[in-house]
């Protein structure tokens, strides 16, 4: 059999760096941490109709936000602020626009295959490979590099960027290993007595004692190219899953050079870069991943989730470390209607889509959990009046209590290596 597959990504920072302010191009307002990916695909001769369904799709909504025949149906059509409270939050358009989307993917059925990358990862495991650990430590490196990511997307400064970002000789190393120790020592000095920080303390004390005991020989030249490798490498993995050779597989990508140079070193039958514009089915993908990618930007982002910025490391005791974070109550204020689009992204976007590499993540996926969590939490109500016979207030607490599960049993299985 042959099949084709297409692909596109959302929140794509191609290069990795400082702004001239001192803050990295991935946490500045409006960026995200994950680099979403979406490959979709079919047997070929199924393209036809599918293609069909995705083209009245789109001339409906094309009509419906009042663009021109020649004008590209973008996923960034539907306004950030509608995601402010997940799908609550959502105009009718909006509302109309994913509704369909997942009717669409319900019916058609595609074969997906997400990536869900962590961009601070990318760059913390350029890290990793050049630390010389003490040969007395038995170092897990999914484990050393998930609480190193994690320490860094939580408790960064401006300073321990700078330096994490200017390391170009023995001088640089050691200066930024002594910061990073007084990163953790300041952090561990405030979270040892704070009940929700106690496993986070554990990960942390580790990551001290060993990062003392090791040298960091490393040159971080003040940016990094971000690497493609982790897409095709997730959608080999499915295909394998799935008993599909590469060699029967036709890719179709939005144009990018890197990611199609990437992709000639897998053993594709074929691939090929086109204009979106001119590609419907590619944009299929990008709608599917501007959704993942702006409601994790909105879970992460909200109010009741943000930590509190860290300007100086040494005056972190200033900061609120003990008050718990939870999902603003308006996520769960939902209407019939609204709980109906959960339900049905749940029935067509996990139901059915359940093999172990349909989403790919590094070894940090806090952020794919947020959504996957939100998404299983509110389906797990087998109907809206139960949904609502629960106040909006306990749903926060539920929600936090499954997102929390979830990762501790994420980290036990990588702590274990299973």
């Amino acid at each position: 059999m042959e099949y084709t597959f297409f692909f596109d990504e959302a929140f794509h920072d191609r290069i990795i760096r400082l702004n001239k302010t001192g803050v990295l191009n991935t946490m500045v307002d409006n960026a995200l941490d994950s680099y979403i990916g979406v490959f979709w695909g079919c047997n070929s001769k199924d393209l036809p109709f599918i293609t069909s369904n995705i083209s009245s799709f789109e001339e409906k909504h094309r009509a419906r936000f009042g663009l021109k025949e020649d004008q590209e149906l973008k996923s960034q059509i539907i306004a950030k602020k509608n995601f402010s409270h997940g799908i609550r939050s959502f105009n009718k358009n909006a509302y109309d626009f994913y509704w369909d989307l997942f009717s669409l993917i319900k019916e058609t059925k595609p074969i997906l295959q997400i990536e869900i990358i962590s961009k601070t990862e990318y760059v913390i495991r350029q890290l990793f490979e050049n630390i010389i650990f003490d040969r007395r430590y038995n170092i897990n490196p999914s484990t050393f590099i998930y609480s190193l990511t994690k320490f860094f997307n939580v408790y960064h400064t401006n300073e321990l960027l700078e330096s994490l970002f200017n390391i170009h000789d023995t001088r640089t190393s050691y200066n930024f290993r002594k910061i990073l120790l007084n990163h953790l020592k300041c952090v561990l000095s405030e979270i040892k007595d704070i009940k929700r920080k106690q496993r986070e303390y554990v990960a942390l004390k580790q990551l001290y004692d060993i990062i003392s005991k090791s040298k960091i020989s490393f040159s971080s030249e003040g940016e990094y190219a971000f690497s493609y490798i982790p897409d095709y490498h997730g959608l080999s993995l499915l295909l394998n899953e799935l008993n599909i050779s590469n060699s029967d597989v036709s890719l179709i990508i939005d144009n990018e050079e890197k990611t199609f140079q990437t992709g000639m070193e897998f053993d594709f039958n074929s691939i090929e870069q086109v204009d979106s514009k001119d590609n419907i089915q590619v944009r299929l993908s990008d709608w599917i991943a501007g959704f993942i990618g702006r409601m994790i930007y909105a879970i992460q982002n909200d109010e009741g989730m943000l930590e509190d910025k860290i300007e100086k490391i040494n005056e972190i005791s200033n900061n609120d470390l003990s008050t718990k974070r939870i999902l603003d109550k308006s996520w769960f204020e939902l209407y019939q209607k609204q709980y109906d689009l959960y339900l049905l992204i749940y029935n067509s976007f996990i139901i059915g889509h359940e093999n172990y590499w349909t989403t790919t993540t590094t070894s940090n996926c806090d952020q794919a959990l947020l959504f996957y969590a939100l998404i299983r939490y509110i389906a797990s109500y087998e109907s809206f009046e139960r949904f609502k016979s629960v106040e909006p207030e306990m749903h926060s607490e539920y929600y936090n209590s499954r997102l929390l599960d979830e990762l501790n049993e994420y980290y036990k299985r990588i702590e274990h290596n299973i």
